[in-house]
């Protein structure tokens, strides 16, 4: 049920988080008016863009139970599915260097 984030201090600050479970369940339900959030595809995997004021995703950990986790840096999201974790990268990116950064984790 936890999260493990990297952290990259420096221009721009980014954060990737990894945490076992599948947030694209709920992420629909949740997301504020001040906020946008447009389908995307990670390497072929499922995932989502959300850009705009701050949110909180909820997902569904392994055992069953929904957590929440709150936005950590300022800054946009790419959040995508790999397997049975949910990846978050936040950083003031734009959404194509996001996607870029993306393909590249392992």
């Amino acid at each position: 049920g936890g999260i493990v984030s990297i952290v990259w201090c420096c221009r721009p600050v980014l954060v990737l988080s990894q945490f076992a479970g599948d947030a694209t369940t709920f992420i629909r339900k949740f997301v504020p008016s001040s906020t946008t959030l447009e389908p995307v595809q990670v390497g072929g995997k499922p995932g989502y863009w959300i850009a705009g004021g701050p949110h909180t995703v909820f997902f569904q950990a392994p055992d069953g139970a929904v957590q929440d986790y709150t936005v950590r840096v300022a800054g946009n999201t790419l959040m995508w599915v790999d397997g049975e974790v949910t990846l978050r990268l936040e950083g003031r990116l734009t959404r194509a260097e996001a996607l870029a950064l993306a393909r590249s984790v392992r």
